[in-house]
């Protein structure tokens, strides 16, 4: 049970730094431009709230039971 929790909190944190792995910076507004930079910010927060409704579930299930 208090594996799903360390589970879902790896993954969780996985998730919102994957942007950063997948470009290879931080978020950057001089080397992009346009729509570019629109998307990578839209990409960035979504990967940031899906991060932290998985570890919100995993403590959800880990306090529930």
């Amino acid at each position: 049970m208090k594996k799903k929790l360390i589970v879902s909190f790896i993954i969780g944190i996985f998730i919102i730094l994957t942007p950063t792995i997948i470009v290879g910076r931080l978020y950057d507004t001089s080397d992009v431009m346009g729509s570019l930079l629109t998307s990578e910010f839209v990409m960035r927060n979504i990967s940031f709230i899906i991060g932290f409704l998985v570890i919100y579930d995993g403590f959800k299930e880990y306090f529930d039971k």
